[in-house]
């Protein structure tokens, strides 16, 4: 078998102090406060659900993560794009979506690098990815700009049928722009081998690149 891939008010005194605290604060801080005085700030409205749900984002690809994804490949201009769904902490419901809906789903300061990797380390990181399924697992991917199909019932390691890039069939020793949160980036849920990237850039903050995605192409 294959296998194919409710916001509380803040007390104005709270919000008057964040807003006055945050040129005195490091720059995660301020993000945080920031982000703290404006949750009910309205990114977008939507009509259906974005499935951020443990049991799925663990086991399969949901359209949150493809949205985070898709973003994350947006800002940094890669050939792909890999979010550990580990990362995705909650569905985004029908209708009005906040800011604070967005920090909600993705609740750590993570930011998003662009590193080049290999095509054969890119492959190792599917086979990682995909590892422990059907097991529920942090690490389970959810891309954009690739395509891959799996055999759940071969060895962890020998799962990937097949990885497309770009449009192409992956080459193994081409060097690939792909775009991941820092977390995986140092090799987080077991990612070692996007330790051997080189560093491209970073684009800031994966809640701010997801809200501004979100803004700009779901209407």
């Amino acid at each position: 078998m294959a296998v194919f891939i409710n916001q509380r008010k803040m007390p104005f005194a709270l919000l008057i102090l964040l807003t006055f605290s945050i040129t005195m604060l490091s720059p995660v801080q301020a993000w945080a406060a920031t982000m703290l005085a404006t949750p009910n700030a309205v990114v977008e409205q939507e009509d259906f659900l974005l499935n951020g749900e443990r049991e799925q984002v663990r086991t399969g690809e949901t359209n949150l993560g493809n949205l985070v994804s898709e973003a994350m490949l947006a800002a940094t201009g890669a050939d792909a794009a890999i979010m550990n769904g580990g990362g995705i902490r909650t569905s985004v419901g029908v209708g009005e979506i906040t800011r604070g809906d967005v920090l909600n789903a993705l609740p750590f300061n993570s930011f998003v690098i662009l590193k080049e990797i290999r095509g054969l380390d890119l492959i190792q990181a599917i086979e990682h990815g995909v590892s422990l399924y059907p097991e529920i697992s942090g690490r389970y991917p959810q891309t954009a700009g690739i395509n891959f199909s799996f055999a759940p019932d071969k060895d962890p390691g020998n799962r990937v049928i097949d990885v497309t890039i770009v449009g192409q069939e992956l080459e193994p020793e081409r060097m690939y722009k792909v775009a991941v949160n820092d977390f995986i980036a140092a090799g987080g849920d077991g990612y070692t081998m996007l330790e051997k990237g080189k560093v491209l850039g970073e684009y800031g903050y994966l809640v701010d690149i997801v809200t501004e995605f979100i803004q700009k192409y779901l209407k």
